[in-house]
């Protein structure tokens, strides 16, 4: 039959014309696996992304709290150096300026201010007490105090007051009499001014306090109530002698 010929034939050709269904299902696969792996290789690259960002972030946070911690360490440790160095130089020569007293071989005794220093100090006042006898009244005692002042001592040197120099009385009107033998004796302190125009005093105990130059650092309003302090005098001028172990002196 001619027409079923040509139906057939028709069918035959629209059959090759028509993909297969492994084909089909094969392209629809490697197409969908294509797809997803695509979708997961984006997903990745944009996870890995932010994570960088954010561990880069945390590092540069963390260096810099770092960094700023130690700088201010740094600065702080800088600035308490400067303030010891600028105390230091501030204390440089009022340190080499002390007082003392000494007892020779025949019991009597000297009271010394030396300036170790390479520049001389002004305005000095050198006080010290000598203890006579005790006074009426048990717990009583009476001293003579002293007062050496000086204009200017000079730079490494040795400031000497003798004991022969002394003189005192026990009232007003009595005449000036030596020491008796063996006192007691003891510098008190001692005030002065640097060159730099600060004012210092030095006294035991207590150590080398800078003093507002306007004020008097007061002996006798911090005597003991059971002291008596009698007024002294010092005969002559002191002695002078060259200060061995001064500041920058190889002696």
């Amino acid at each position: 039959m001619p027409g079923g010929r040509n139906l057939r034939g028709e069918r035959l050709r629209l059959a090759r014309r028509r993909p297969s269904p492994d084909r089909v299902r094969a392209r629809v696969r490697d197409g969908g696996e294509q797809s997803r792996g695509g979708r997961l290789r984006r997903i990745d690259w944009a996870t890995w992304g932010t994570v960088a960002g954010v561990i880069a972030g945390i590092g540069t946070l963390l260096f810099t709290a770092i960094a700023t911690y130690y700088g201010a360490a740094v600065s702080k440790d800088q600035l308490d150096q400067s303030r010891e160095d600028a105390a230091r130089q501030t204390r440089d020569q009022a340190s080499q300026v002390a007082a003392w007293t000494e007892i020779d071989s025949e019991n009597e005794f000297t009271v010394h201010l030396r300036n170790r220093s390479q520049d001389p100090v002004e305005s000095v006042r050198l006080v010290f007490w000598a203890y006579v006898e005790p006074a009426v009244g048990v717990g009583h005692v009476d001293v003579v105090q002293f007062e050496q002042t000086m204009s200017v001592i000079g730079p490494c040197s040795d400031m000497i007051v003798e004991e022969k120099a002394l003189r005192y009385s026990k009232t007003v009107r009595a005449d000036l009499g030596k020491l008796p033998d063996n006192p007691g004796v003891e510098v008190k302190y001692v005030e002065f001014m640097d060159r730099d125009g600060g004012y210092w005093v030095r006294a035991p105990g207590s150590g080398l306090d800078q003093m507002d130059p306007r004020s008097t650092y007061g002996v006798l309003e911090k005597a003991d109530p059971g002291v008596k302090v009698l007024p002294g005098l010092i005969t002559g001028d002191p002695a002078f002698r060259a200060a061995s172990g001064c500041v920058g002196d190889s002696r």
